[in-house]
């Protein structure tokens, strides 16, 4: 199989602005019709439909041959990428536990969650220090240094 330099960006591509619209427009109605205080419901409905939509392509087609890439790219990547990347997460951590990867799945498992918790407030702090111009030198080690304090007070 050899890879198209044409098809395969424009798949994804399609397959990105429907997922995003539909992220969006999916995300606002049930957020809006079904409105709970405190929690994001339609962040949590199409991370869900994600996760099935994920499950059942990849269940479908799995045994069958002859999948163009094309296609693949277009649904998974594109579109369902978009959607949501949590059900490609969960999709990662179900093939690790098939394939008895204990260290890999321990890692990424529960690394990912845990080190974007992280990623996340290194990023807001660093958000911060620049918006409110705290420090007027900031530099790489100073970022390191309170990413790892954070991580570190979290243990």
């Amino acid at each position: 199989m050899t890879f198209d330099w044409i098809k395969a960006p424009l798949a994804v591509s399609g397959g990105a602005i429907a997922g995003a619209l539909g992220r969006y427009y999916l995300g606002h109605w049930l957020s809006v019709t079904m409105a709970q205080p405190g929690l994001p419901v339609g962040t949590l409905a199409v991370n869900l439909l994600g996760c099935f939509g994920l499950g059942l392509f990849v269940s479908f087609t799995r045994p069958l041959r002859g999948i163009p890439l094309e296609l693949r790219l277009l649904i998974v990547t594109g579109f369902i990428g978009s959607l949501t990347t949590f059900s490609t997460y969960i999709l990662e951590v179900v093939d690790l536990i098939g394939a008895r990867n204990w260290n890999s799945l321990w890692i990424y498992g529960v690394g990912s969650p845990m080190l974007g918790w992280c990623s996340f407030y290194g990023g807001i702090r660093l958000g911060e220090n620049i918006a409110d111009r705290k420090s007027t030198r900031l530099n790489s080690s100073h970022l390191v240094i309170s990413y790892a304090v954070f991580c570190l007070k979290k243990k």
